[in-house]
């Protein structure tokens, strides 16, 4: 139950997890794969039918394209996703936070439903100010400890 959650939480988000080529203020097609570790999580009974996770993950960004500024950066996210009756994603929303090794940040929000996901950026500092992008993201494996490895790809732009 809290496998399948946090994956998803990390998927929309990463998330997550654009990668943009560094010089180019142009729209740049971006692509990777993250895998998460949970940190933390708390599940509340909603109803006989449905349960309310939260749940914290870390990971770190790895592009298809190790040019691009926040190649292995780290990603922290939050997320709630709405859990049936089986413990399964029925829908979740998040945000996470990327930190390169200049200690320029970016942050994005995600949405979830099961395994498939949308990431949008919503600003940044240092490199990353003025940032835009989104995409999509699906669950490729999830561990019962809670790891999950995740595929996202969208656009970016930088300033």
């Amino acid at each position: 139950m809290i496998c399948r959650t946090s994956r998803a939480a990390a998927a929309a988000a990463t998330v997550v997890f654009l990668t943009l080529a560094p010089a180019q203020a142009k729209e740049v097609k971006v692509s990777g794969t993250n895998t998460y570790v949970p940190t933390d999580s708390d599940v509340t009974p909603l109803t006989d039918e449905a349960n309310l996770l939260r749940t914290q993950s870390r990971s770190v960004l790895v592009t298809d394209d190790p040019e691009l500024p926040f190649h292995l950066s780290t990603q922290d996210c939050a997320g709630t996703y709405l859990l049936d009756a089986n413990g399964q994603v029925d829908s979740g929303y998040g945000y996470c936070d990327v930190v390169d090794g200049d200690n320029d940040i970016w942050w994005l929000s995600w949405t979830t439903k099961g395994d498939d996901g949308t990431w949008t950026v919503m600003g940044g500092t240092g490199k990353y100010e003025g940032m835009t992008g989104e995409g999509t993201s699906k669950v490729l494996s999830q561990s019962a400890d809670g790891r999950f490895a995740l595929r996202w790809e969208g656009t970016a732009n930088m300033k």
